[in-house]
């Protein structure tokens, strides 16, 4: 099961780098926005791909996809499987690798790096989590992420 799994992934990664990042961030772009609703902005110049994610006082943490992939392209996903002896089977898992940066928004001197480091989770809500806790640790800088503006639901015109 894992092996083809893993080959039809791959496959997949090889011949079409471009809509295998373009799948992965749609994914991600759905739990930043309508799950975590946090606000957030996709910026992508060709094969290079950034999210930003706004948070208080100025600073944003800016996170990349960190999985070495094909054609310049880097991943934001790894898939790893684990055996499981109660279920009986192997169970296939995403896992987040990441590079974070957190950077302050300085209106006179522009953008500067105050923080960077790789990161792994299974989730953007734990990406999140890690690193604003790993900020506060190393930084001693209290963030929070800041959610996203009220808008109103597409395809309701009475909002």
């Amino acid at each position: 099961m894992s092996s083809n799994f893993e080959s039809e992934v791959e496959g997949l990664k090889h011949a079409f780098p471009d809509i295998y990042l373009d799948l992965q961030t749609a994914a991600l772009e759905f739990e930043l926005v309508n799950v975590l609703r946090l606000r957030t902005k996709f910026e992508r110049e060709e094969a290079n791909l950034a999210v930003k994610i706004a948070l208080n006082d100025g600073y944003e943490l800016l996170i990349r996809p960190a999985v070495p992939g094909y054609d310049g392209y880097d991943f934001w996903m790894s898939w790893r499987f684990l055996d499981s002896a109660k279920l009986g089977r192997s169970i296939r898992m995403s896992q987040l690798r990441c590079r974070v940066e957190l950077v302050f928004n300085d209106q006179t001197e522009g953008d500067q790096v105050v923080a960077s480091f790789g990161l792994d989770a299974p989730n953007m809500k734990e990406l999140v989590a890690r690193a604003l806790a790993k900020i506060q640790a190393q930084e001693d800088i209290n963030l929070v992420a800041l959610p996203a503006n009220n808008r109103k639901k597409a395809g309701n015109a009475n909002e």
